[in-house]
């Protein structure tokens, strides 16, 4: 082997698995915690009432459409074609259940900008305040939801 070959040989041993460790870690990287403002820059954010599925437990439906393209609640005034949904993150507080987005760029593991909801455990039936967690800590109530089987 001439020594162009054994170079291009330990490039790529080296090269190709540190890209490839690159793109994995992105969504690590730039997963964001949306603030309130900004779910309503992009059209705001619809929670509908919660769903009991058999052997899955409680599920939230939780619509928002990071890009800006789709009037949820409220006109849209920002786009991001750049951004995905990483997921719909919740807490449990006594009767309140907290809510945020967590959004990324896109890529082949989150290609889209829309949130479909949150798996919820440990609920018991009863009426629950639904909030949106900023990350400051403040919260803003959206509506209140009832959970019985």
């Amino acid at each position: 082997m001439n020594k162009f070959k054994i170079h291009i040989f330990i490039i790529s041993i080296i090269l190709i698995p540190s890209v490839a460790l690159c793109f994995s870690l992105t969504d690590i990287f730039t997963a964001n915690h949306l603030d309130w403002d900004f779910i309503q820059n992009v059209g705001g954010l619809e929670v509908s009432d919660p769903e009991y599925k058999l052997g899955e437990g409680w599920y939230l439906p939780v619509k928002c459409d990071v890009s800006g393209l789709q009037f949820i609640t409220t006109k849209p005034t920002a786009l991001n074609s750049t951004l995905a949904t990483k997921g719909v993150k919740a807490q449990v507080k006594d009767n309140k259940i907290q809510i945020w987005v967590i959004s990324c760029l896109v890529s082949k593991n989150h290609p889209n900008p829309v949130t479909r909801g949150v798996q919820l455990k440990n609920i018991k039936n009863g009426k629950y305040q639904i909030e949106y967690l900023n990350k400051d800590g403040t919260s803003v109530l959206i509506k209140e939801v009832e959970f019985k089987q």
